[in-house]
């Protein structure tokens, strides 16, 4: 069982610290969801990427 799960967004790609990481894609009634679960101080902890988990540019950048 996860004892803390972290849902994050735009610009946090990596949850630093996270020990045994295992990457997992979750089918959800919303579509796939891609998690990544290990420890962190002896808790077990889910970590998602609520964009994913590779960088994407979602903000297009200033035209000038």
């Amino acid at each position: 069982m996860i004892d803390l799960t972290v849902i994050s967004g735009t610009g946090f790609y990596d949850f630093p610290g996270l020990e045994e990481g295992i990457d997992q894609t979750i089918d959800t009634k919303f579509g796939d969801a891609s998690v990544r679960s290990g420890v962190i101080d002896g808790k077990k902890v889910a970590f998602i990427a609520r964009n994913g988990m590779t960088k994407q540019s979602h903000i297009k950048e200033k035209r000038e």
